[in-house]
């Protein structure tokens, strides 16, 4: 197992201001990694994961890192054994160990989707973790009914926010750490 960084809640704002700041510039930034083509990245899919946001997270891969994705239909019923009923949020560290064991060959890496408040071994509300450098990465798309305050964020702002959300933890299992400006 390696190294896993969290995005957390807290950096939502952050990422918001960056958003807003910057976004002429993010909507053309487009990294790009040297994977070789024949590189498959599963994407699994646990339980209620909107087919708009899926497709999004599929596209995001599929053009950034150039690969082919395939979908695991994962049973929604393996989360039960990483569900905490205490605070009503699934450990993504307990299910990435869970699925290290799993993870086919065949695929380079995996990204797991879900739609689930998770939170990580010493942390609460994460948007998404990756093993660095390691084979997997989650993230949740359950942040867009998210609200600050009185006001309901856009959905295209979430957009811009998942997009960079699937390249960052992706990036992590690719052995990218973050960066240390302030």
């Amino acid at each position: 197992m390696g190294k896993r960084k969290y995005l957390y809640l807290g950096s939502l704002a952050f990422c918001i201001y960056k958003y807003l700041a910057i976004s002429s510039f993010s909507s053309n930034y487009n990294f790009t990694w040297p994977l070789p083509s024949e590189n498959k990245i599963g994407l699994l899919v646990y339980g209620e994961v909107s087919p708009a946001d899926f497709t999004f997270v599929k596209e995001v891969v599929e053009s950034v890192y150039k690969v082919k994705t395939e979908t695991v239909v994962r049973n929604p019923q393996e989360l039960q054994a990483v569900y905490d009923p205490s605070r009503q949020q699934y450990n993504i560290d307990h299910l990435l160990d869970q699925l290290e064991k799993d993870l086919p060959s065949q695929y380079f890496r995996g990204l797991v989707v879900l739609d689930k408040d998770i939170f990580g071994d010493g942390t609460n509300y994460v948007f998404g973790t990756g093993d660095n450098p390691g084979r997997l990465a989650v993230l949740t798309v359950k942040g867009y009914g998210l609200r600050v305050g009185q006001y309901r964020l856009e959905k295209n702002i979430f957009k811009k926010i998942l997009r960079s959300l699937v390249l960052h933890e992706l990036g992590h299992t690719l052995g990218l750490f973050h960066c240390e400006n302030k």
